[in-house]
């Protein structure tokens, strides 16, 4: 439950048109049909996808060096109010920590939600001041991760070799564009860490 929590919930979409919230209902319904697969993790490293590093670097930093989570970028990075969490940086990392015990002790147990893409680029975005910023990135691996961006991390960071997903091609999803919108706070991240 908390790997949902954390992933589903945290993100806020009220920018999404009708059509768009439509579409992305009719892609939850088919994940829940589709079967389990299995996935080398690392396949899931996309360029535009910098927030996975920061959620590994966390990890390192908290459950090996002993850091205040507080201390670490990935707090900066979803206390970001622009951002629009609807939990806090404090709720976030807590449940991120309580799902590194859960997987430490059992393993990943909800699939990780992949897109299959089949074309050369793919199309991301990222919004600052509430403006949308769209960047096209080179399709390096085919896949994006859809949903399961702390399962992700947590499984590079305990160096795994393969996690459960559920891989389809959805009838809509905005590839988001962590890396371009992380360079332009990282500054500011910095200064509060």
């Amino acid at each position: 439950m908390t790997s949902i929590l954390l992933d589903n919930k945290a993100r806020n979409h009220s920018h999404y048109t009708t059509l768009q919230r439509f579409l992305e209902r009719i892609d939850h319904l088919r994940e829940i049909f589709l079967p389990i697969k299995f996935l080398d993790p690392k396949k899931l490293l996309t360029s535009n996808r910098l927030d996975i590093e920061y959620r590994i670097n966390f990890l390192e930093n908290v459950l090996e060096k002993k850091l205040l989570f507080k201390n670490t970028l990935y707090y900066q990075f979803v206390s970001d109010k622009e951002r629009n969490l609807f939990l806090t940086g404090d709720e976030l990392s807590k449940k991120f920590l309580q799902l590194a015990d859960e997987v430490k002790q059992r393993g990943i147990q909800n699939p990780i939600i992949v897109g299959k893409f089949e074309t050369k680029m793919i199309k991301t975005q990222y919004s600052i001041n509430k403006k949308f910023n769209w960047k096209e990135f080179q399709n390096e691996t085919g896949y994006q991760l859809i949903d399961g961006a702390h399962r992700l991390s947590l499984a590079l960071f305990l160096k795994l070799d393969s996690i459960p997903v559920k891989i389809y091609s959805p009838l809509y999803f905005e590839i988001p564009n962590f890396t371009d919108y992380i360079h332009l706070k990282e500054k500011e991240y910095k200064k509060k860490v």
